[in-house]
């Protein structure tokens, strides 16, 4: 089926929110260009754009009266979840520099009172840093190398607003109200020599002529037409955007002549690449549980070929601020940090468990570490910055059923309902329950997420233990002591889940999850399988470290002989997320109920004020660590209980 570009480009991210909300203004008439132009710009190619950050938003805690009944009957005891306004407010500002390079991406912070914060300092896309992507052609194995360069940059587009249906394409089947963002587009044209050899340099889109090519869908000329009027060559614009531009379906279609009684729409075997970041607001929709609200943000390099293609190489290198950037004070409700944070940002790699599930199947013994993770690397750049670290590794996709390490254990919270002989066991000895071993699932790598934020610091000092006596009352409790270096308490992880400048980049979930933003990808598209990877399943995924803060996305696809011509190959279709603040009340009051019951004890600080769970960095801390007692002191026991070796064991399995 031969298809213009502008049908091909709307399955980028930002083109497809500001489409479908024109499309839904001007229903049931298709968009028009007066729809269009509320939310696209076409600008000249290599053009600086900047997008300031919006002001603070005014929201609403509770909404309108419609808002807070719906709330109440979703969730009776609370009656709060996020209203309107703060699903519509926007957040995110950034700086384009073309032709492949993103600069000062800040986004509001609800949890701070939506104080600004440098977030991204550098987004630049490529390969390995280069400003390129890298194929290999099916058959003659051929490289190619497509510069993102202005000789090819076709056109860009600026996106502000916008919305994503859920289920408007294929590729983007979750609903989210986009942001802002900008959509680079590079063509290349291959010309075949007499060997059947591509020849090189690729050369940029060559236009017909004026009146030498019909639109495949005249509708979209005339959307069209008003966004070309400004550029140099507006005709040739809008054949590339509306004319016969590349077959989408499988078979080959290449240049030909035609006699002067007979004519036929063909096309030349055409390449494009897109680089594109959308940013959106705030959402549940990120970690399984929906507990934090996310503010996503998606660094997309796409490709599509009229030329079967074998492999795909490209890199998206993101460079975080190092330490904690507020660049302006928000509503000023706000003051200081939300936790006492540190401002270093520091890095966690994580692997989420797949086998933790209670006796119904579902997931259970969250949000602790033990019941959460496989295992973890903290300070992560410390030890394995500048390795490239396999994150979906489909070398071991072949092997069926889930694969076992054997090594390392995690402690579990003994009153969950498993009905299972470790869990009888750990009853009878007021135990835990122990769980050893690590299963992992086709596809799975070395590790299945980044963390880039602060740590947080936890002033404690003693426990204290109420005694009983009886009809007499309470005696002298007993007092232990807590050493910080010991218990671990000078500097604390936020994880599963944070609030205060956390960045999170995800690339696969547990296989107990069932929410369907957390599922993976099959052979028809993403968030469909519960524990598979999140990207495409011909795609391999690698993450190196350049430090605390910064680290490269890479990829590689390999085809085999399943590339279908005239569709599009996506690099980091499952984007990062940046937190803003919890959302739902409910399940974090769930959280801390099982934190109180595993605490036993009343905490206290360096000056004898009592620490509840409603200071984060002591929940954070019993999140990953169970409180025991021995003598006079408080000993912290790890819930991850892997000795390095075992880590690299694991992650290496």
């Amino acid at each position: 089926m031969i298809t213009s570009l502008i049908d091909l480009l709307r399955d980028c991210l930002p083109i497809h929110a500001a489409w479908s909300s024109a499309a839904a203004e001007s229903k049931p008439k298709p968009p028009g260009s007066y729809h269009l132009r509320r939310y696209m710009r076409v600008m000249h190619p290599g053009t600086p754009i900047t997008l300031p950050a919006p002001p603070v938003p005014k929201v609403s805690t509770y909404g309108t009266a419609w808002e807070l009944t719906k709330n109440l009957v979703k969730s009776p005891f609370v009656g709060w979840s996020l209203t309107e306004s703060i699903l519509s407010a926007r957040l995110w500002g950034l700086s384009l520099n073309p032709p492949n390079m993103a600069t000062e991406v800040h986004c509001r912070a609800r949890e701070s009172g939506y104080r600004l914060h440098g977030v991204l300092k550098k987004i630049t896309f490529g390969l390995n840093g280069a400003p390129k992507v890298k194929v290999t052609v099916q058959g003659t194995g051929q490289v190619l190398e497509l510069p993102l360069d202005e000789k090819h940059l076709f056109t860009q587009f600026l996106v502000s607003g916008g919305w994503v249906p859920e289920g408007g394409r294929t590729l983007w089947p979750l609903e989210a109200l986009h942001d802002a963002g900008f959509v680079l587009v590079f063509i290349y044209e291959p010309s075949v020599d007499s060997a059947g050899k591509i020849e090189l340099p690729l050369a940029p889109f060559h236009p017909s002529g004026a009146g030498q090519w019909q639109p495949v869908r005249p509708e979209e000329k005339e959307q069209l037409k008003v966004f070309a009027t400004p550029l140099p060559d507006a005709d040739g614009w809008l054949e590339a955007m509306t004319g016969p531009f590349m077959d989408a379906g499988g078979s080959q279609h290449v240049a030909a002549r035609t006699n002067d009684t007979r004519s036929t729409k063909v096309v030349r075997p055409r390449i494009v690449v897109t680089v594109s970041l959308a940013t959106c607001r705030e959402r549940a929709d990120f970690e399984p549980g929906g507990l934090v609200g996310m503010a996503k943000i998606f660094p997309n390099i796409m490709v599509s070929s009229g030329i079967p293609l074998a492999t795909l190489e490209a890199t998206v290198k993101i460079e975080r601020t190092p330490a904690t950037t507020v660049l302006d004070g928000g509503d000023g409700s706000k003051h200081g940090t939300c936790c006492g944070a540190y401002q270093e940002i520091g890095a966690l790699l994580v692997s989420d468990g797949n086998e933790i599930e209670n006796f119904l199947g579902q997931p259970t013994q969250k949000p602790f570490w033990g019941g959460t993770f496989a295992y973890v690397e903290q300070a992560a750049n410390q030890r394995l910055g500048g390795q490239r670290l396999h994150m979906v590794d489909r070398s071991k996709g072949d092997r069926t059923g889930p694969r076992k390490f054997k090594g390392g254990k995690r402690l579990l919270v003994t009153r969950e309902p498993h009905m299972t002989k470790a869990f009888l066991k750990s009853l009878i000895g007021m135990g835990n329950q122990v769980l050893t071993g690590v299963e992992k699932v086709p596809g799975q790598g070395e590790f299945d997420n980044l963390h880039l934020a602060p740590a947080l610091r936890l002033d404690l000092a003693k426990a204290v233990v109420p005694i009983y006596a009886g009809e007499g009352g309470y005696v002298e409790p007993l007092v232990y002591t807590v050493d910080a270096a010991a218990c671990h308490t000078d500097k604390v992880w936020m994880a599963p889940f944070c609030s205060h400048d956390c960045f999170h980049t995800h690339v696969r979930w547990g296989s107990k999850e069932s929410a369907k933003w957390a599922k993976g990808w099959d052979a028809t598209g993403p968030h469909k399988v519960s524990g598979a990877p999140m990207i495409p399943v011909y795609q391999d995924a690698w993450l190196e470290l350049h430090g605390p803060s910064a680290y490269s996305y890479h990829i590689k696809s390999n085809y085999g002989p399943k590339h279908v011509s005239g569709t599009w190959d996506v690099v980091m279709h499952h984007g990062a997320a940046y937190a803003q603040a919890i959302s739902d009340f409910v399940t974090f009051a769930k959280s801390q109920i099982n934190l109180s019951l595993s605490q036993g004890a009343i905490l206290e600080d360096s000056k004898g004020k009592p620490v509840t769970l409603g200071h984060a960095p002591l929940m954070y801390w019993l999140l990953r660590y169970q409180v025991d007692f021995e003598g006079t002191r408080v000993v912290a026991t790890e819930r991850l209980q892997f000795r390095q070796d075992e880590v690299d064991a694991a992650r290496k399995f």
